[in-house]
């Protein structure tokens, strides 16, 4: 934290990598947050995903059959300059540049070696209320700059997720708590939205539109 008269501690997003229940996790904790974020949700609609076959037939059709199906694909950077000014400090980087960040990341979606009793889950952070366990579906680095050992001392990366549900999860695993969790947050902050309208916005279905109500 700076020492600044009004400055903030910024948080800082990662990746918590439980390998062992009941184990502190892996913490891959970005080094910046990301430049962009796209938070994309796929409704679970009984009629949408049976393709129309009830339509006509006086089914809901604002049925929900489950929880929506969620991805994220995030923008983020790994930089090794700021370490190699202070080669002394920083004795990873200077052998390896970004290489241990990068295999971090990998081994999220390698296979566990053999043997190993469970595979290990993964949880994205970043802030307060998006704190989620995900699934890995790509991750597409872009080597930027190189040392002279040839080892990327800037990469930016593309990784996509998808949020895994209690609907994924297996009764007991400790994602589905997570999960929960989330869900708890995200209707919290809904139940602002909804009290800051007033009752005004709560009481629009009676077909007409109060004033201020957009």
């Amino acid at each position: 934290m700076s020492g600044l008269p009004g400055s903030q501690h910024v948080l800082k997003g990662s990746f918590q990598i439980y390998f062992s229940p009941g184990q502190p996790p892996n913490t891959l904790r970005f080094q910046y947050n990301p430049s962009s974020l796209q938070h994309a949700f796929l409704p679970q609609y009984g009629l949408l995903t049976e393709l129309f076959p009830g339509a006509g037939t006086g089914r809901d059709p604002y049925a929900v059959k489950g929880q929506p199906a969620e991805t994220i694909t995030i923008e983020i950077e790994f930089d090794a300059t700021d370490q190699l000014e202070n080669p002394g400090q920083n004795a990873t980087a200077v052998k390896s540049g970004v290489y241990p960040q990068i295999a971090a990341l990998e081994s999220t979606m390698r296979p566990v070696p053999p043997g190993t009793a469970d595979s290990p889950y993964t949880v994205f952070e970043l802030g307060a209320v998006l704190v989620v366990p995900v699934l890995l579906t790509s991750c597409t680095f872009s080597e930027e700059a190189f040392d002279t050992g040839l080892n990327p001392i800037r990469v930016k990366a593309t990784v996509a997720m998808r949020i895994l549900t209690t609907e994924d999860l297996p009764p007991g695993h400790p994602g589905r708590a997570v999960y929960e969790g989330y869900l708890q947050a995200l209707e919290g902050l809904a139940g602002l939205a909804w009290a800051a309208a007033g009752t005004t916005l709560m009481s629009t279905g009676n077909g007409k539109t109060d004033e201020g109500i957009v």
